[in-house]
């Protein structure tokens, strides 16, 4: 590992460290000598010492045992000026006994480790695999949701099992059970803290107007303004649901409110909102403004700047407009979505997340 970050770089603990490889023959070189890099409750296949590192390390309070049971976490790859860089080791992700394995690692480190943060973010990429995993070909998908059920009841108050939660809502969403989803999002709502809290409250507001449980959803709204009052973007986005409530349209295709039909005066100026929620899985709302008639082009791009979907291509009348977008053939990432509108352009980024 090559040191070239910022201050206060730290490699998350609980991982095996040995047998990725060395640079200049240290398993960790630290070019960096105003900094320390913090390695901490790692396993290093024996009692490490300073002859594994140049540089500043805090390799302390090791594990004497490895929390995968056989291979590492983390991997070694080329970074900047040839030094190589801690990152995930993903697997190849095209077959299916290198997936299953990788699941059965993250499960196994989980089970001796459910306290650790990694252990969230393992199961993270357990659920990643799985919902990626649109024909089933691992077989698994009846599993998950047992699964996290059972991490949720039995590490409810760690960062587990309140990541356990957020994916059962997003599980229940997905088969339908929007009532179970509206249940699990409630618990959410009382258990969950800052940004995960604030979310999850968006989101049981967006169920609400679903099921046209109006009153719910103001009084969450109220709740969410009184609690988070600096996310304008969010509280717009659920305001706007709540006052389109009436006329809602659930199919995912691209909702109009021109001026002219809502009775209200024309937006004074071109706009693209921040798409709701984000990051999101697997759809989003995209909302923008025209000030007067235009031909509008909305469309979705990768990171190469390739077109993947076209969202909005033809003329529309003064208003506001809102459309979804169904990424659930896509893989998670980050996107592009841009508006064409006369000689009106702009460009935001959405995070998709399965």
């Amino acid at each position: 590992m090559g040191d070239y970050g910022d201050p206060g770089i730290c490699m998350a603990g609980y991982n095996s460290i040995y047998g990725n490889g060395t640079y200049s023959g240290k398993q960790i070189y630290n070019a960096r000598s105003d900094y320390t890099v913090k390695a901490r409750r790692n396993y290093w296949n024996g009692t490490p010492s300073s002859s594994l590192f140049h540089g500043s390390v805090d390799y302390y309070y090791w594990l004497n045992s490895d929390p995968l049971s056989g291979g590492s976490l983390l991997a070694i790859s080329p970074g900047p000026m040839g030094a190589p860089v801690l990152s995930k080791a993903m697997g190849s992700g095209k077959d299916r006994p290198i997936k299953l394995d990788r699941i059965q690692r993250l499960r196994s480190f989980i089970a001796q480790y459910p306290e650790s943060p990694k252990a969230a973010m393992s199961l993270r990429e357990i659920f990643h695999y799985i919902r990626g995993d649109y024909q089933d070909k691992l077989g698994m998908g009846n599993w998950i949701g047992e699964y996290l059920n059972g991490l949720y009841k039995d590490y409810g108050s760690y960062d587990l099992g309140r990541t356990a939660l957020e994916l059962l809502v997003i599980v229940h969403e997905s088969i339908g059970d929007i009532q179970g989803a509206i249940s699990l999002a409630e618990e959410g709502v009382k258990s969950l803290e800052g940004e995960s809290r604030k979310y999850m409250m968006a989101t049981l507001a967006t169920y609400y107007i679903q099921q046209n449980e109006l009153e719910k959803a103001q009084t969450l709204y109220n709740e969410l303004k009184r609690s988070y009052p600096k996310d304008g973007q969010l509280l717009q986005m659920v305001s706007e649901d709540l006052s389109d409530a009436p006329g809602k349209n659930n199919e995912g295709f691209e909702k109009q409110y021109p001026a002219s039909q809502r009775g209200k005066q024309w937006p004074a100026h071109f706009s693209l909102s921040q798409n709701y929620p984000n990051p999101f899985n697997p759809t989003t709302t995209i909302r923008y403004q025209l000030p007067k008639a235009a031909h509008v082009i909305v469309g979705i791009y990768d990171l190469q700047g390739r077109l993947v979907e076209t969202l909005v291509n033809g003329e529309r009348e003064p208003g506001s407009y809102s459309v979804t977008w169904h990424a659930e053939n896509q893989p998670s990432g980050v996107y592009f979505y841009r508006i064409h509108a006369g000689k009106f352009t702009a460009t935001k980024k959405l995070l998709l997340l399965k």
